[in-house]
Formats: structure tokens, sequence, C-alpha cells
């Protein structure tokens, strides 16, 4: 709650989420969003200029765009399976279902 009692709703910037997660953890953080036409076939590939990852070795927050507030520990951040392929340096997304959200990395 903030001063006046009034609750967030949570709405950060992809920068914002960057910024508190890396003062947070004293690291790098990089968040990428995306939408649902970009998803194909049950895939969405992040490329590596993308998401700045150099390995597999990272943390990331997923999040599902709902009315308009970007939230975790929905049904669809929680199904998303999120993969490394070591000879593009790409990350995968895959889902049942596509929807719009974004991913933060945490190196």
């Amino acid at each position: 709650m903030n001063e006046t009692g009034e609750g967030y709703n949570g709405a950060f910037t992809g920068p914002q989420i960057d910024e508190a997660i890396g003062k947070a953890l004293g690291s790098g953080a990089r968040t990428v969003s995306f939408t649902s036409s970009q998803w194909s076939g049950g895939a969405l590939r992040i490329q590596a200029a993308n998401h700045g990852m150099q390995s597999d070795t990272f943390g990331f927050v997923l999040r599902h765009l709902v009315s308009g507030v970007l939230k975790s520990g929905t049904w669809a951040a929680m199904g998303t399976g999120v993969s490394y392929e070591a000879s593009s340096g790409d990350v995968v997304l895959t889902s049942d279902a596509p929807y719009d959200g974004s991913i933060t990395f945490i190196s």
C-alpha cells in the first residue's frame, strides 16, 4: 500500500521490471514482451540478440497479460515451457495456447 492506503495494481513497464529485479539481485535483467500473434505451432522463439543470455544458466519470470496487467502465476505462465537452444542461442517458449505477456531474464 502507498501512503494514502491505496493498493498498487502491479502494472510495471519492462524497463521498470528490469531495474527493480536488477537492483534486488545485483545482476542484469532484461525483459522481452511478446504478443499471441508471435507464437507459431505452440512455440515462441526469442532470438539471442533480444534476450542477451550467453548460456542456459539464467533465471526467468514469465508474466501473462490479463486485462492490461502483467501477472505471474496464471494458467498461461505456469503452463509455459522455457528452453535454451545451444546451437542458435535462442530461448524457446512452448505453450498449448498462445498469449500476450513478457519474460524477464535474470543473469
